[in-house]
């Protein structure tokens, strides 16, 4: 039977203290810095001080490539810049482990930097010949990614200027299923540079049906447009097809295209325009 321990019996030495002095002064929070003004600061630890003993072992890790599968998919979550550079390190010496960080970045933890990071590895699977500029990859890699992803994928097609990268943050976009990215989509259709218009007609056309039906009502007259919603096989487009005017053998062969095929497609419809004018 327990028995309830008596305070007061105790020595004076071991009792508790209740009297102001045993408490430790609070500090005024009014007085010290917000904590994002305080990261600012020269001489302020950086959020990681307290892991950076942790943080260099994983990356130690990384780089030795003794790195578990739970361990990788923290190191993905954690959004820690020096992390992700020996993330990719690690990726590619490994390239079989992508899709574990592909999956942890679709987690919801991480919040910051995951469109830049699957940029990253998209560019150094490019390099290596273990991925390709089209819609398979971009599928690999965004497909189940989170609203926050594809935001940033349109900060970055905003700021980019590298040529590769729009391509594919435009093909990435095409991915999206819990924000609606077909305005900054339409607004590329009349890129300066014809390939990007035709990656975002392609992405167009990969996007939710619903995302596109008051477009297709408007009857569009852009060939890149048409094209991208006759690819589609959402089936709020149905009507769209059915009465847009093309050949239906056209129209097969654009329903469901690849990217080649699409690109070839398209320009026979901009061709086909421009002899109709």
């Amino acid at each position: 039977m327990a028995v309830a321990l008596d305070l007061r019996r105790l020595p004076k030495w071991v009792q508790p203290r209740t009297d102001a002095a045993a408490q430790p002064p609070r500090p005024d929070a009014a007085r010290l810095p917000a904590n994002r003004q305080l990261a600012n600061q020269p001489n302020a630890p950086h959020p990681y001080a307290a892991r950076q003993p942790d943080l260099h072992a994983l990356r130690r890790q990384l780089d030795d490539g003794d790195v578990t599968e739970a361990q990788l998919v923290f190191c993905a979550q954690l959004a820690h810049g020096d992390l992700d550079e020996a993330l990719r390190r690690h990726v590619r010496r490994c390239p079989q482990r992508l899709d574990t960080v592909v999956a942890a970045l679709q987690a919801g933890t991480r919040q910051h930097a995951i469109a830049e990071l699957l940029l990253d590895l998209w560019d150094d699977g490019v390099c290596r010949d273990r991925l390709a500029d089209d819609e398979h990859a971009a599928a690999r890699l965004f497909a189940g990614q989170g609203a926050d992803t594809f935001r940033q994928l349109q900060r970055e097609l905003a700021t980019c200027a590298q040529a590769a990268r729009r391509g594919r943050c435009l093909l990435a976009l095409g991915c999206a299923r819990d924000v609606d990215v077909s305005p900054s989509l339409l607004a590329q259709l009349e890129a300066p540079r014809h390939e990007e218009a035709l990656l975002a007609a392609f992405a167009l056309s990969c996007l939710p049906g619903t995302w596109l039906a008051d477009v297709a009502q408007r009857a569009p007259t852009s060939f890149l447009l048409r094209a991208a919603l006759l690819r589609s096989e959402a089936d709020e487009l149905a009507h769209f097809a059915a009465h847009c005017g093309e050949p239906a053998e056209l129209r097969q062969r654009l329903r469901g295209a690849s990217l080649p095929v699409f690109c070839e497609l398209a320009s026979w419809l901009r061709h086909g325009a421009d002899a109709s004018e």
